[in-house]
Protein backbone atom coordinates (compact mmCIF):
# COMPACT_ATOMS: atom_id res chain seq x y z
CA UNK A 1 0.00 0.00 0.00
CA UNK A 2 1.27 3.50 -0.66
CA UNK A 3 -0.87 5.12 2.22
CA UNK A 4 1.78 6.51 4.23
CA UNK A 5 3.76 8.27 1.47
CA UNK A 6 1.64 11.19 1.29
CA UNK A 7 1.43 11.56 -2.49
CA UNK A 8 -2.09 9.22 -2.75
CA UNK A 9 -4.59 11.97 -3.95
CA UNK A 10 -6.15 13.81 -6.52
CA UNK A 11 -4.52 15.66 -8.79
CA UNK A 12 -5.76 18.31 -11.76
CA UNK A 13 -4.20 20.46 -14.08
CA UNK A 14 -6.26 22.97 -16.03
CA UNK A 15 -6.24 24.57 -19.55
CA UNK A 16 -2.62 22.71 -20.55
CA UNK A 17 -2.20 23.62 -24.51
CA UNK A 18 -3.04 20.79 -27.14
CA UNK A 19 -2.13 20.56 -30.84
CA UNK A 20 -5.96 19.80 -31.92
CA UNK A 21 -7.71 21.63 -29.02
CA UNK A 22 -7.79 24.82 -27.62
CA UNK A 23 -6.93 23.31 -23.95
CA UNK A 24 -6.68 19.90 -22.29
CA UNK A 25 -7.49 19.18 -18.54
CA UNK A 26 -5.96 16.39 -16.51
CA UNK A 27 -7.30 14.52 -13.74
CA UNK A 28 -5.14 11.83 -11.68
CA UNK A 29 -6.10 9.75 -9.14
CA UNK A 30 -3.59 7.85 -7.04
CA UNK A 31 -5.08 5.57 -4.67
CA UNK A 32 -4.12 3.89 -1.53
CA UNK A 33 -4.32 0.35 -3.04
CA UNK A 34 -1.73 0.95 -5.79
CA UNK A 35 -4.00 1.37 -8.54
CA UNK A 36 -4.04 4.87 -10.82
CA UNK A 37 -6.46 6.44 -12.87
CA UNK A 38 -5.83 9.07 -15.64
CA UNK A 39 -8.56 11.11 -17.35
CA UNK A 40 -7.46 13.88 -20.50
CA UNK A 41 -10.23 15.98 -21.19
CA UNK A 42 -9.81 17.28 -24.72
CA UNK A 43 -11.89 20.24 -24.48
CA UNK A 44 -14.27 19.91 -27.28
CA UNK A 45 -12.93 16.71 -28.43
CA UNK A 46 -13.79 14.05 -25.77
CA UNK A 47 -12.17 12.52 -23.59
CA UNK A 48 -9.51 9.51 -22.98
CA UNK A 49 -8.92 7.62 -19.55
CA UNK A 50 -6.21 5.32 -18.40
CA UNK A 51 -5.58 2.96 -15.89
CA UNK A 52 -2.71 1.31 -14.42
CA UNK A 53 -0.95 0.68 -11.12
CA UNK A 54 1.75 3.23 -9.27
CA UNK A 55 4.08 3.28 -6.25
CA UNK A 56 6.16 5.46 -3.98
CA UNK A 57 9.82 5.72 -5.05
CA UNK A 58 10.35 8.28 -1.79
CA UNK A 59 8.90 11.87 -3.76
CA UNK A 60 8.24 10.30 -6.77
CA UNK A 61 5.44 8.66 -8.23
CA UNK A 62 6.31 5.80 -10.63
CA UNK A 63 3.24 5.29 -12.81
CA UNK A 64 2.93 2.17 -15.34
CA UNK A 65 -0.30 2.53 -17.55
CA UNK A 66 -1.86 -0.56 -18.67
CA UNK A 67 -4.69 0.40 -20.03
CA UNK A 68 -5.80 3.36 -22.76
CA UNK A 69 -9.72 3.66 -23.50
CA UNK A 70 -10.07 -0.06 -22.76
CA UNK A 71 -7.09 -1.10 -24.88
CA UNK A 72 -3.93 -2.66 -24.01
CA UNK A 73 -0.86 -0.36 -23.28
CA UNK A 74 2.25 -0.15 -21.97
CA UNK A 75 3.47 3.05 -20.74
CA UNK A 76 5.31 4.40 -17.90
CA UNK A 77 5.67 8.14 -16.41
CA UNK A 78 7.08 9.25 -13.27
CA UNK A 79 6.04 12.15 -11.09
CA UNK A 80 8.17 14.21 -8.48
CA UNK A 81 6.06 16.02 -5.61
CA UNK A 82 7.09 19.38 -5.03
CA UNK A 83 5.27 21.06 -2.26
CA UNK A 84 1.59 20.44 -3.26
CA UNK A 85 2.20 19.76 -7.09
CA UNK A 86 3.11 16.67 -8.77
CA UNK A 87 5.70 17.54 -11.55
CA UNK A 88 6.39 15.10 -14.48
CA UNK A 89 10.05 14.19 -14.74
CA UNK A 90 9.69 11.07 -17.11
CA UNK A 91 11.28 8.71 -18.04
CA UNK A 92 11.37 11.05 -21.21
CA UNK A 93 10.99 14.91 -19.24
CA UNK A 94 10.72 16.10 -23.12
CA UNK A 95 7.58 13.91 -23.45
CA UNK A 96 5.09 17.05 -23.75
CA UNK A 97 7.53 19.06 -25.38
CA UNK A 98 8.53 22.59 -23.77
CA UNK A 99 5.61 22.03 -21.83
CA UNK A 100 5.83 21.44 -17.54
CA UNK A 101 3.15 19.29 -16.62
CA UNK A 102 2.35 20.28 -12.96
CA UNK A 103 -0.70 18.84 -11.17
CA UNK A 104 -1.93 20.59 -8.16
CA UNK A 105 -3.64 18.38 -5.21
CA UNK A 106 -7.40 19.00 -4.79
CA UNK A 107 -7.71 15.98 -2.18
CA UNK A 108 -6.18 13.31 -0.20
CA UNK A 109 -7.32 10.10 -0.25
CA UNK A 110 -7.92 8.18 3.04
Amino acid sequence: MNSSDGLNGVYISKNLPATSTAARNLTLILSEDGTAAMTTEFVGKGTLIERGAWRAKGKRAEITWTELDGADINLRMIFELRENELVFIGPDPNAFGALEIRLYRVSAMK
